[in-house]
C-alpha cells in the first residue's frame, strides 16, 4: 500500500485545524512539516512549537523534515516537541551517525533526505540506521515546483539498493507530484508520496487519491 503524507507547506496555516481535518478526510497517512532556516534553503518554515501544536490537532504521525544548517543541533528539539519522524539532510550534519542513533534510541523514526544534486552514495553507509529514505524530486525549499524527471531513476536505484541489503527502509518521494505523474513516481518504487499543492490546492484531489489507492499492488523495481 502506497502511503501519502500531506505537506503542510502548501496548507492554509491560518485555518490549520480545518486543513488537518481535510487531510484526514482524504485518508492521508501522515503530515510532513518542512523546517527551514533561511540558510540551508532560501526560505523560512516552521519550528518545534508548530509541531507541538499540530500534534494537539491530530493523531496522524508528523514528520519533521529538517532543511537547516547544522541539523545535528536541532535533533533534541524535534524529539522533544513530539515528532514521529525526523528527517535529516546528510550534508548539513557533522555528526550524522550519532544523530541518527540518538533519534532511533528516542523511539522516533529516523530519515535521510537526498536532494536532486546529491548522489545516493552519500547515504549508503547510513541506510541501516534509518527508517525512511526521502528522495527529493524537486530542489528543497519551496512548494509548487515541477517534478525533476531525472529523479525517478534515483527512486528506482534507491529501492534496489535497499532491497539488496535486505533492509526495511521505506522510500519516499517529495515534491512536484500530481495527477499527471503520480503513477510514474509509484512505478519507480516510491512507498510514500509527500504532496502539498496537489492535496491542498487541487480541485481534483479526490481523483488523485483514488488513483493512488488503485495503484496498490503494482510491481516496482527490486520486488
Amino acid at each position: 500500500m502506497v502511503e501519502v503524507f500531506a505537506s503542510i507547506l502548501a496548507a492554509n496555516v491560518l485555518d490549520l485545524a480545518r486543513e488537518v481535518i481535510k487531510a484526514e478526510e482524504l485518508g492521508v497517512n501522515g503530515l510532513h512539516v518542512d523546517i527551514m532556516d533561511g540558510h540551508y534553503v532560501c526560505n523560512f518554515g516552521f519550528g518545534p512549537q508548530f509541531i507541538h501544536s499540530l500534534k494537539r490537532l491530530t493523531s496522524l504521525p508528523v514528520e519533521a523534515h529538517l532543511e537547516v544548517e547544522h541539523g545535528d543541533s536541532f535533533v533534541d528539539l524535534f524529539i522533544g516537541c513530539g515528532s514521529d519522524i525526523i528527517t535529516l539532510h546528510p550534508e548539513s550534519c557533522r555528526k550524522l551517525e550519532e544523530s541518527l542513533q540518538k533519534i532511533k534510541k528516542s523511539g522516533v523514526k529516523s530519515g535521510l533526505a537526498v536532494s536532486p544534486r546529491l548522489s545516493l552514495d552519500l547515504v549508503d553507509r547510513y541506510l541501516s540506521l534509518v527508517d525512511r529514505l526521502l528522495i527529493m524530486t524537486v530542489p528543497p525549499g519551496f512548494g509548487g515546483q515541477r517534478l525533476c524527471e531525472n529523479t525517478l531513476p534515483v527512486i528506482a536505484e534507491a529501492k534496489l539498493r535497499i532491497n539488496k541489503l535486505g533492509l526495511q527502509v521505506t522510500v519516499a518521494a517529495d515534491g512536484g507530484i500530481n495527477l499527471d505523474n503520480v503513477l510514474r513516481v509509484i512505478e519507480s518504487g516510491a512507498d510514500t508520496l509527500v504532496m502539498g499543492t496537489a492535496l491542498f490546492q487541487n480541485p481534483n484531489v479526490g481523483k488523485l487519491m483514488e488513483l493512488i489507492k488503485g495503484s496498490s499492488g503494482q510491481s516496482v523495481p527490486g520486488k
